[in-house]
């Protein structure tokens, strides 16, 4: 499978066929047995720790049953990664996500559990 910069794709199956164990695989998370992940022409498994790290910061995924936190907004959720990265929150970029995902309506919306 070759993926394109900013492609979006989804990964569809049964309970139990291996659709986490393959993103947790691209993102180094698990190791695998046999074959290659490259990123940028590098492999997953030969990074090192700082390399991987930086990494996933440009690899993302959403699983359908996510853990959030109640009582946060869809954007204080999205703002996280910039937080945790200890950057400055491009408001911009996070608006560019909800529109591109088609649910700018859900900004301000708050989790519930």
């Amino acid at each position: 499978m070759i993926l394109i910069r900013k492609e979006v794709i989804g990964i569809i199956g049964r309970n139990g066929t291996g659709k986490s164990t393959i993103l947790k695989m691209i993102n180094g998370i698990v190791s695998y047995d046999s074959g290659d992940i490259l990123y940028k022409n590098s492999s997953i498994k030969a990074m090192d720790a700082s390399t991987l790290r930086h990494t996933r910061k440009n690899l993302a995924y959403i699983f359908q049953h996510s853990n959030l936190i109640d009582n946060k907004s869809v954007y204080y959720h999205l703002s996280l990664v910039y937080k945790l990265n200890k950057v400055s929150v491009d408001k911009k970029k996070i608006d560019d996500i909800l529109e591109f995902m088609n649910i700018t309506r859900l900004k301000i919306v708050f989790v519930v559990a």
